[in-house]
């Protein structure tokens, strides 16, 4: 359950929104949690999906849901929207990679 994540700190920020470090309370597994504010108003969209947002993050999803069996690749685990809140928020939750980004990595 998404919702039940605890948010320990900001590990990141993009373009579209933060990451988070987050924690499962029950079992203490730690999760990376994007987490992007959609907002029809700002974009001139007439919903949440046709936001440019939103249609990055679901591109961003579908690829990362193609290269599921790679193990260089991080891995989604989950997809929720808070919808009824203001903005819209789009959680997407991944593997936890300690070590940075891909940049960090390079470095």
């Amino acid at each position: 359950e998404i919702r039940s994540l605890h948010f320990e700190q900001e590990v990141g920020e993009g373009s579209y929104g933060k990451v988070w470090r987050a924690r499962q309370p029950a079992t203490g597994a730690v999760y990376a949690v994007k987490v992007v504010e959609v907002c029809v108003e700002q974009d001139d969209a007439v919903n949440v999906a046709d936001t440019t947002a939103f249609k990055t993050m679901e591109q961003e999803i579908n690829v990362l849901r193609e290269c599921m069996n790679c193990p260089q690749i991080v891995q989604v685990l989950g997809v929720d929207m808070a919808l009824g809140s203001f903005p819209t928020r789009l959680m997407v939750v991944m593997e936890m990679c300690d070590v940075g980004s891909v940049c960090d990595v390079l470095r």
